[in-house]
């Protein structure tokens, strides 16, 4: 919304990163933890993804990712972790502080736990 009002941002494109670098396992760790489900959590690693996802698209008719998803995580990403305070003013929050609306109960959460 912020890009809406900054003419300079016209047909730029900006990389936005919050405050922490933060491995994809890591995020999935604490969503979980927080949430309080309890699963295994797999980690293929990234030479795997391609293949596995080819496999994955080749035979199951509506998977749970999408292709796009998938090559996304076979992509390190890395943006300056000062690009929000540059561009806008702030700086963002922390995960752990922004996952707690994970612990309050809901219908039907504990078919996942």
């Amino acid at each position: 919304v912020a890009c809406l009002d900054r003419s300079d941002l016209v047909g730029e494109t900006i990389e936005l990163a919050g405050v922490e670098r933060i491995r994809y396992a890591e995020i999935v760790r604490q969503v979980m933890l927080t949430a309080g489900m309890r699963r295994v959590a797999i980690s293929p690693g990234i030479k795997l993804v391609r293949p596995i996802s080819a496999l994955l698209f080749g035979w199951w008719r509506h998977p749970p990712v999408t292709r796009f998803a998938m090559d996304r995580y076979s992509v390190p990403e890395v943006a300056p972790l000062d690009s929000v305070l540059r561009y806008f003013g702030f700086q963002p929050s922390r995960l752990g502080q922004r996952v707690a609306y994970l612990r309050r109960s809901r219908p039907g959460l504990e078919l996942f736990r």
